[in-house]
């Protein structure tokens, strides 16, 4: 085997340190060429060195950098094994010879040679064609990437699929939207729960209406989960409950909620604290009965089932006539929430002070405005907190704070950043953002009516943000007229809700190669148009290269990611490197040795397109090889 390198990262004071990753270094290889005595002899066979020197001139003649074009490296090649195995290696040292040529059994010198590609190669290459999508039939206003893999749940809903929850203890998910029946199970109105096989009716669902807020907390019994729904319905489960319920999931029953029989009009957004009280957002100004003035943001509390003012609430933006909270985000203390929504104010206040956004002071009960300024003349639909303490907003706006954002930005805890290119992250005539989630390693994903991401132009109605780019997905949802309003993340699950159905989805086709060597292999993507590349990820490892390529008819692309030699050409247009995004990992990917999960997306393909994988088979030692002879 070649030796390694590992990289590792001191951890602080710690009496430890962090293995990053390792890189195998180029090795040497030692020939050994020796004359034979024979058995019965006394004297070396042959007895003078004469036919030993000869062979050494021959061989130094050879060699010689000058006679093999200073750089050109030797083949040797192993053929003992279950496969002819080669190596490529560079004459080092071993014939300066420090030798007595009087001592006549001195009959045998060393050639050392460096292989600066420390992996020992089989004859030949393995290649797979690739499929370069699959349809995604019944995907009607619902569909998920469950284990690397986009899939339709059961035959959807009839209409649209808003907001999604994740049980934490069973893992079931549960879907809210507009729809009245969810894969035609009965009693399924407005709310359905999917098991990991099937949907199944959350008691006997809404009596009216529609969900557009879902949340599960701990409810009044920390070791009972509860479900929370706001809406517009004033009926749930056979029981009265004006745009706010809990359902007890453990007991399957509904309950209204508050004492004053719930809101006196729609429930947009609900948010859990970390004492499972609840934060409730919406359109509503005060409680059903009137008896409490709540101004469009609530806080409940549990244990005593009721609503509790927020402030003074926020207030009128004079600029539209109207207030609505739409969002809620718990920060990293589980406490403090920052809402966004159509206000100016807060009721009472000078217009201005919360433009679109405002973090709430619990403890001071005061509301503080995010940075230098908000949103301006229009509005903020959802804020996603990230592991590290930002926060992103989504939207409908031009504008957040001092600088120019196309409805979407970050909050650094200072200020407020574009995303994108001098914040034109989102672009097209429809680019409203209605949803905006973030998974656990910082990637942020977004879902709205826009058209496309800056630097994505695939990223139509949903994409993501890796911290410096945007990307597509490996879907493409049923169009036109779509909308992505439901989002959820678990682990590297995506669920995502939107509102038109009956057209099949497009996603990437999921395929298992194997690579036969003992060691990673790189590869090369060659393509026969006409095509629209757009993803190739390896699942067992988690990297992707994302692309956004166009193949033209006839036209021979080869996308060569081999470590060192990467190269992206067409036969037409010379170099294509553009069409790889920024947000790839062109220097991890590879095959591991044995079986790869691979996804890879490609569109506007037809009968005349070829699309192949092709690597060679790599080793660390010839001993792989000729281990697998004597074990057969």
């Amino acid at each position: 085997m070649p030796p390694i390198r590992l990289n590792i990262q001191d951890l602080g004071s710690q009496d430890r340190a962090l293995i990053q990753n390792f890189k195998p270094l180029p090795r040497s290889v030692n020939l050994l060429f020796w004359a034979k005595k024979e058995a019965q002899s006394k004297v070396a066979s042959p007895a003078a060195l004469r036919e030993i020197h000869i062979l050494r001139e021959r061989l130094e003649a050879l060699i010689k950098p000058d006679r093999s074009h200073g750089a050109q490296p030797f083949l040797m090649r192993y053929q003992d094994g279950t496969d002819s195995v080669e190596i490529m290696g560079h004459y080092e040292s071993g014939l300066e010879f420090d030798g007595d040529l009087r001592f006549p059994y001195f009959n045998s010198f060393g050639v050392r040679m460096l292989a600066v590609e420390p992996y020992w190669l089989s004859d030949g290459q393995d290649v797979q064609q690739l499929t370069s999508s699959k349809e995604v039939a019944g995907a009607d206003r619902v569909i998920a990437r469950i284990d690397g893999e986009w899939q339709a749940l059961g035959a959807g809903a009839n209409s649209t699929v808003r907001e999604f929850a994740r049980d934490p203890v069973t893992g079931d998910v549960y879907a809210a939207g507009a729809f009245t029946s969810m894969d035609g199970v009965a009693n399924t109105r407005g709310i359905a729960r999917w098991d990991g096989e099937n949907w199944n009716a959350v008691g006997t669902g809404l009596g009216n209406g529609s969900v557009r807020a879902i949340a599960i907390g701990p409810g009044q019994n920390p070791t009972v989960r509860t479900l929370y729904i706001g809406g517009d319905f004033t009926s749930v489960g056979g029981t009265t409950a004006f745009r706010i319920a809990s359902y007890d999931i453990d007991g399957n029953s509904w309950s209204e909620m508050g004492q004053d029989d719930g809101l006196d009009d729609t429930v947009r957004a609900i948010a859990v604290n970390r004492d499972g009280d609840l934060y409730i957002g919406g359109n509503f100004v005060d409680s059903e009965l009137s008896t409490i003035t709540l101004n469009h943001l609530a806080f409940y509390d549990v244990s005593a089932d009721s609503f509790v003012t927020v402030g003074f609430g926020p207030g009128l933006n004079m600029s539209t006539g109207g207030t609505v909270v739409y969002g809620i985000e718990m920060d990293l203390d589980g406490r403090t929430p920052m809402i966004s929504g159509l206000f100016d104010r807060e009721v009472g206040g000078t217009a201005g002070d919360l433009d679109g956004v405002a973090i709430y002071d619990y403890a001071a009960n005061v509301f503080d405005e995010p940075g230098t300024d908000g949103v301006e003349n229009s509005d903020s639909r959802r804020a996603a907190l990230a592991p590290d303490g930002r926060f992103y907003i989504a939207g409908n706006f031009t504008n957040i704070g001092v600088v120019d954002a196309n409805n979407i930005a970050v909050y650094t805890r200072e200020d407020w950043l574009p995303l994108g290119q001098e914040g034109d992250g989102v672009v097209g005539v429809n680019k409203i953002i209605r949803n905006i989630q973030v998974d656990e390693r910082g990637r942020a994903y977004f879902g709205g009516s826009f058209d496309a991401l800056t630097g994505a132009d695939f990223a139509e109605r949903v994409g993501s943000w890796n911290g410096t780019s945007f990307s597509h997905l490996d879907v493409e949802l049923p169009l036109p007229g779509n909308e992505v309003l439901g989002l959820l993340l678990n682990g590297r699950d995506i669920w995502l809700g939107f509102i038109t159905g009956g057209t099949a989805a497009q996603a990437s086709f999921i395929h298992t190669i194997e690579n036969r060597g003992k060691a990673s292999a790189d590869v090369i993507l060659e393509v026969l148009g006409p095509a629209r590349l757009l993803w190739l990820e390896n699942q067992t490892t988690g990297d992707v290269i994302r692309m956004d390529l166009m193949v033209d008819p006839t036209e021979t692309v080869t996308l060569d990611f081999r470590q060192g030699k990467q190269n992206f050409v067409s036969n037409y247009h010379g170099n294509v490197g553009n069409g790889i995004l920024p947000d790839s990992d062109l220097s991890d990917f590879k095959l591991i040795p044995g079986n790869n999960r691979l996804a890879f997306f490609a569109r506007d393909t037809d009968a005349n397109t070829e699309i192949s994988l092709r690597w060679g088979i790599r080793h660390w030692s010839f001993d792989d090889v000729v281990w697998a002879q004597s074990t057969g």
